[in-house]
């Protein structure tokens, strides 16, 4: 690779991952103020990584390394989400950006990733339980959803996920829930916006490919 492949080679990497960095930032947006990760961010990093991957392979780097690596290491990250939210421990769209920023961490950053973000996800679940403490504001209890009429489009991937996690006799709707119940008095239980740790630890992968890149 020539010097102008190269400069042209780390500059495109530099932009993926700062196309990366900012759907980190959306997503803790969106986890925040919404409390979901839309699906849009896990298929855009997904989009990012095959871009990136063919510009790897273009350059000389092999397939295995470039594309079978990353995608069984996400294959196994999925595997271990779909645990975790059959058992109820992590929401359908935090399970499903994880392991599409597996894709993006690979081999070389996956394990630290997910213990920074474990670590992260902690501090974010205490500050959380704070909140809840503290919080006089009362919400509409969920419900169970009942009927298709209820599910909103954004709904249907945790649908999925949900049906999947739950096998083909589960009964995965217990874990759904609408908002158009009745009113009620009961203080509002935040959930904890994980996407945050997800932020905080995907930004400390990013940090370490572009030092990586840089030769450092």
């Amino acid at each position: 690779m020539s010097f102008t492949e190269l400069d042209i080679f780390l500059s495109f990497n530099i932009l993926i991952l700062s196309v990366v960095a900012l759907i980190l930032i959306w997503i803790s947006y969106t986890d925040i103020r919404f409390r979901i990760i839309k699906n849009e961010a896990s298929l855009l990093i997904v989009g990012l990584f095959a871009i990136s991957s063919i510009a790897k392979i273009l350059v000389g780097v092999s397939t295995f390394e470039a594309l079978v690596v990353p995608v069984t290491v996400a294959a196994i990250v999925f595997a271990i989400m779909l645990g975790l939210f059959a058992l109820n421990y992590l929401g359908g769209g935090d399970a499903k950006f994880i392991s599409a920023f597996a894709l993006i961490a690979s081999q070389s950053y996956i394990i630290d990733f997910i213990l920074y973000m474990a670590v992260a996800g902690g501090a974010v679940a205490a500050v959380t339980l704070l909140l809840n403490k503290f919080s006089n504001v009362t919400q509409q209890p969920a419900s169970i959803i009942t009927d298709t009429q209820k599910v909103r489009p954004e709904m249907v991937g945790d649908l999925y996920l949900a049906s999947v996690a739950s096998g083909p006799d589960g009964n995965f709707k217990k874990n759904i829930r609408s908002y158009d119940s009745p009113s009620s008095d009961k203080p509002i239980q935040l959930k904890a916006p994980y996407g945050v740790a997800i932020t905080l630890s995907g930004f400390w992968v990013i940090i370490q490919q572009l030092g990586q890149l840089n030769g450092g």
